[in-house]
C-alpha cells in the first residue's frame, strides 16, 4: 500500500462470470453492491478485432456482450455507487462505448502495454489507469514506464497473471516490491489463485505486506458449477468474508509513530513489563544506589529500567520498606 495506514481498495473483477448474458451480469452487479466492495471492473472486447480469423469457435464468442448493452450494465453498476473500472482489449471497443463519463478507470492488458495507440487513447480520457504488466518482461515494462512519462494520469501497474488457475508457487509475490521500488507508481496485485486452495488468500494478503494498494479478485454467481472464470473465482457469500479478511489484515499492518505505543501495546507492557521496587528497607535521605532496588512484575506500572538510564539520582527522598513500588517522587 501507499501507505500501511491505508485500507487496500479492491477490485471485484467479473471477467466473463456472467457468460455473455446481459440479465447474469445484471444481477451479479447489484449483489456486487451490496458486499461492501468499491470497484468493479468489467472485460469488454470485439471478437473480431481480438481474434484471428483463422481460430475458429473461439470461446470468446460465447461471452461476449454488445456494446450497447455494456452502456446498460455500466450506468446501473454507477447507480449501485459501484466505481466502474473498464478493461479494453481493443481499440474499436474503447470507441463503442458511449457512457464513459461513468467509467471511473480504465484497465490495459498485459497483452497491449506496448500498443501505444491504444493507450495514448485510454489515457486521454484524464482518468485513472490500470495496467497489467504480470507476464511482461523487464525491457516491456521500462519501456511502457518511459513512454508514460508524458500522461499525468495516475498509473497503477497490476502483478498477477491468470493460468486457469495460477498456482501457489507461481505467484511470485515478490515482483510487487520490484514493482514498487523501480518505478514511481502505484502497484496492486490481481489475484488468480485456484479459489479450491486452501492457501488462495494468502499470496493477497502478502501482497499488502509487499506494498500494494489495490487488490483485484474475481466472482461469480456459483463457481461450484465451473462455468466460465470460475477457477480463480469466489462466491457472493466467499467474498465477503474475502472483504473483511484483507481489511483485519490491513489493520494489523498499520503503522503509528514508532515510539508511541497504542493502547493495546501500552496495556502489555503495563501488564509484562518489570518495574522498580526496594530490594530492602530504604531510610529517607540515603544515598541513592541501583544495588537497593528490584525490577519485578507488579499490580500496576512504575520505574521501568529505562528510566534510570538517563537520570543521575542522588538520594532516597523517602524511607521505603521492602517490596514497595519505587516512584519518581521517591529520588532525587
Amino acid at each position: 500500500m501507499d501507505k500501511l495506514n491505508d485500507v487496500p481498495k479492491i477490485i471485484c473483477e467479473i471477467a466473463s462470470s456472467h457468460e455473455g448474458s446481459f440479465s447474469a451480469c445484471l444481477q451479479l452487479i447489484r449483489s456486487i453492491s451490496s458486499i461492501g466492495v468499491e470497484f468493479v471492473k468489467f472485460q469488454i472486447f470485439d471478437t473480431s478485432e481480438l481474434v484471428a480469423d483463422s481460430v475458429v469457435n473461439s470461446p470468446l464468442n460465447s461471452i461476449y456482450i454488445k456494446p450497447s448493452d455494456w452502456d446498460l450494465l455500466i450506468h446501473e453498476a454507477s447507480k449501485c455507487n459501484l466505481k466502474v473500472i473498464c478493461e479494453f482489449y481493443d481499440e474499436k471497443s474503447v470507441g463503442l462505448i458511449n457512457n464513459h463519463s461513468l467509467i471511473y478507470a480504465y484497465k490495459i492488458p498485459t497483452s497491449d502495454i506496448n500498443d501505444f495507440s491504444l493507450i495514448h487513447k485510454i489515457y486521454s480520457y484524464n482518468k485513472p489507469v490500470f495496467i497489467g504488466v504480470g507476464g511482461a518482461v523487464i525491457d516491456e515494462i521500462y519501456i511502457l514506464a518511459e513512454h508514460l512519462k508524458q500522461y499525468k494520469n495516475k498509473t497503477i501497474l497490476l502483478h498477477g497473471f491468470q493460468n486457469f488457475p495460477t498456482q501457489i508457487d507461481d505467484v511470485n509475490i515478490s515482483k510487487i516490491k520490484w514493482l514498487s521500488d523501480t518505478f514511481k507508481f502505484d502497484v496492486g496485485y490481481a489475484d488468480h489463485t485456484d479459489s479450491n486452495n486452501k492457501l488462495r488468500d494468502i499470496p493477497c494478503f502478502l501482497a499488502l505486506a509487499f506494498g500494494a494498494s489495490y487488490i483485484e479478485k474475481h466472482i461469480s454467481p456459483d463457481r461450484f458449477l465451473k462455468k466460465s472464470d470460475y477457477h480463480s473465482a469466489l462466491n457472493i457469500d466467499e467474498f465477503k468474508i474475502f472483504i473483511s479478511d484483507i481489511k483485519n489484515v490491513a489493520e494489523m499492518m498499520k503503522m503509528s509513530e514508532f515510539n508511541l505505543l497504542d493502547p493495546a501495546e501500552s496495556n502489555y507492557r503495563e501488564n509484562m513489563k518489570k518495574f522498580a521496587i526496594a530490594k530492602e528497607h530504604i531510610e529517607k535521605n540515603q544515598p541513592f544506589s541501583l544495588d537497593k532496588i528490584v525490577f519485578k512484575r507488579t499490580s500496576s506500572p512504575g520505574l521501568a529500567r529505562i528510566d534510570f538510564s538517563n537520570k543521575n539520582y542522588k538520594v532516597f527522598l523517602t524511607t521505603l520498606n521492602a517490596g514497595q513500588m519505587i516512584s519518581n517522587e521517591d529520588l532525587g
